[in-house]
């Protein structure tokens, strides 16, 4: 992030840059504890003491309290007073907070910011194991999301990319002893009904890569990168997928 300032001549922060990032799990907006106090004190909040500021509802009523913005990359992100409070009734809490644990140095951009600010993608094309294209004719759109731990796609695309790395359905989501078995003999394993699969991690480095291309950039992920490797306990072994 290049900075940010507070309009009507409201205090600059992030005046020499800093690092920021996005969190869909986040939502207010996180800071440095004295930039985050700079701010609140210029809109005349109060600190409650747990990080959150309570702002006066009749300023925000009247028209009264600034804009802030923030600018990444060189482009300037305001956020007008009824995007970045929060009110309920007589009570208005303000967007901007810090960490009671721990001294923050980077910025949280969470709910605050992502609400009128999100990332959409437009991939021009979606190639998987080289030969099967998916979202064709025109692109698909598609999100990031910090609070996903996995690559989420519509049900038939996912699973013609599982088929094409080997991957098997399997209804009741339970890993069996026969299923260990074909596991170990597979390079793939079983798709479970929560929508994930498990594969065998003896496999991964006979994988193939599945690569994004968006606006004409391949953004590439090898099996290391794709597979999320963990260990089942089955009978008193430990196994790993």
């Amino acid at each position: 992030m290049d900075g940010g300032s507070v309009s009507n001549g409201g205090p600059n922060f992030c005046v020499n840059g800093c690092q920021a990032f996005a969190d869909t799990g986040t939502s207010l907006l996180m800071g440095p504890n004295a930039d985050i106090k700079a701010i609140n004190e210029f809109l005349n909040g109060t600190d409650n003491g747990d990080g959150t500021y309570d702002l006066d509802c009749t300023q925000f009523v009247q028209g009264q309290l600034p804009d802030v913005t923030f600018t990444i990359g060189g482009v300037g992100f305001s956020l007008s007073p009824a995007e970045y409070i929060l009110a309920d009734g007589d009570d208005c809490l303000s967007g901007f907070s810090y960490s009671t644990l721990f001294p923050a140095t980077m910025w949280t951009m969470g709910d605050v910011f992502i609400g009128p600010y999100y990332t959409e993608f437009d991939f021009d094309v979606y190639n998987s194991c080289g030969n099967i294209q998916l979202c064709t004719g025109g692109g698909c759109q598609a999100i990031a999301d910090t609070g996903t731990s996995l690559l989420v796609g519509p049900q038939h695309k996912i699973a013609r990319i599982n088929r094409a790395i080997g991957a098997t359905y399997q209804s009741d989501g339970h890993v069996s002893a026969a299923l260990i078995a074909r596991i170990n003999r597979a390079i793939g394993a079983t798709y479970q009904s929560d929508g994930q699969y498990v594969m065998n991690c003896r496999s991964v480095q006979s994988l193939p890569t599945v690569t994004f291309t968006i606006s004409g950039q391949a953004f590439p992920l090898t099996p290391v990168q794709y597979v999320l490797r963990q260990s089942v306990s089955y009978r008193g072994s430990e196994r790993m997928f």
